[in-house]
């Protein structure tokens, strides 16, 4: 669909009325499912009638989500009438990685556009940023605040990071925790989607009962992966030998120059598991960069290593709402050997939870009880419209 007939969609949309029991949750990406989409999504269909409502994914022609054990019944194809009809009378939608998950405009007018977020708010995104940076050139003109007066966040710090990154108002952003963070405190898996429990059961099996050190870097708009050369390879098998280890290499989906080394306890994430939550829901020590889900790690209270191979270019190109190196809970290494002495460091002894970490969980979780969700329902039935 070109975008002269998404417009015409979104003037449409102003004169259609709203059921304000019916949510839709657009998502044309499928890489943009899992997470907190996928999550809040179960919490809603498995108590849709208690919470009265309808829920509908409104998806590509070729999505996954079409075919998905969790998801069939309740997906339609976004462009087709029955999908657009869908998403028109919403009275309530649902994104996830800004206002264009399905592509079409659609304004606040009597209707509830919910923002639930990617993840935990650190990096400067959109508004954030430098105006004279080159990320900022290159953001989409249209902007979230336009589009989505509502949000989701996990503490009253990453509130006040919402407003920064989208201008936004405070009074309209709902503190109730992340929604694929519940994971981390559920003990029943009819709450979870059944990808997530494939992927627990299948590392289980994979690991056989070894200790799981996941390496999960970000996502780099000049650069790529760091890539191991064949001493460091051995290096690293020695160490995964040794301490009775397993490597998960999970990089960014839109990382390049992934180069995973061969070898059969070095594990590719992309090609074994979909949802990086259920890895990390049993990872023993984690190796990240940039990326938040270090943030998102500080609940299973364990070890969190910062590999920075490239932080000079990386800082200069973002840009963090934070100094990185007074909430960053754990030990910043900058090459390959470094990272091998911080392992051995962490892999066998008892995690002691220093000062930093303790604050750092404190500032980016107001919640540790696996209720999110029901939060995040609760508060999209709140809201009166006007």
């Amino acid at each position: 669909m070109n975008t002269f007939f998404r417009l015409i969609i979104s003037f449409i949309d102003i004169f259609i009325p709203k059921n304000k029991r019916k949510i839709s949750i657009p998502c044309i990406n499928d890489n943009e499912w899992q997470g907190n989409c996928s999550f809040l999504f179960q919490y809603l269909i498995k108590n849709k009638e208690s919470l009265g409502i309808q829920i509908n994914i409104l998806c590509n022609k070729k999505s996954t989500l079409l075919r998905n054990q969790d998801t069939r019944l309740n997906t339609q194809y976004l462009y087709s009438f029955k999908g657009i009809w869908t998403l028109l009378t919403s009275g309530i939608v649902i994104y996830h990685h800004g206002p264009l998950a399905g592509r079409i405009p659609l304004i606040s007018s009597h209707r509830i556009n919910f923002h639930i977020n990617h993840g935990i708010h650190f990096k400067k995104i959109e508004l954030a940023l430098d105006s004279k940076s080159q990320e900022y050139k290159n953001i989409s003109f249209i902007k979230t605040k336009w589009l989505c007066k509502y949000h989701s966040v996990s503490s009253n710090i990453d509130a006040l990071s919402c407003c920064s990154d989208y201008h936004t108002y405070l009074s309209n952003i709902f503190i109730t925790g992340i929604p694929r963070n519940d994971l981390f405190f559920i003990n029943n898996d009819d709450l979870l989607p059944q990808e997530v429990i494939n992927d627990i059961n299948k590392l289980k099996n994979l690991a056989k009962n070894r200790k799981i050190i996941l390496y999960a870097p970000t996502w780099r708009n000049q650069g790529g992966a760091y890539i191991f050369d064949q001493d460091e390879k051995y290096s690293l098998e020695q160490f995964l030998i040794n301490n009775d280890c397993i490597f998960i290499y999970a990089g960014h989906p839109y990382l390049k120059n992934r180069v995973i080394p061969k070898s059969k306890y070095i594990i590719d994430y992309n090609n074994n598991f979909n949802d990086i939550q259920s890895v990390l829901s049993i990872t023993d020590i984690l190796i990240t960069d940039y990326s938040s889900i270090w943030i998102d790690f500080l609940l299973k209270d364990k070890p969190i290593i910062g590999f920075q191979f490239d932080h000079n270019t990386y800082e200069d190109e973002r840009g963090f709402l934070f100094d990185y190196n007074e909430v960053f809970p754990g030990e910043i290494v900058y090459d390959f050997q470094s990272l091998i002495l911080a392992l051995k460091h962490n892999i066998n002894v008892d995690f002691i939870k220093t000062e930093k970490f303790l604050f750092s969980k404190k500032i980016f979780h107001k919640f540790t009880d696996g209720k999110n969700c029901e939060r995040i329902a609760n508060s999209l039935l709140s809201i009166k419209n006007d």
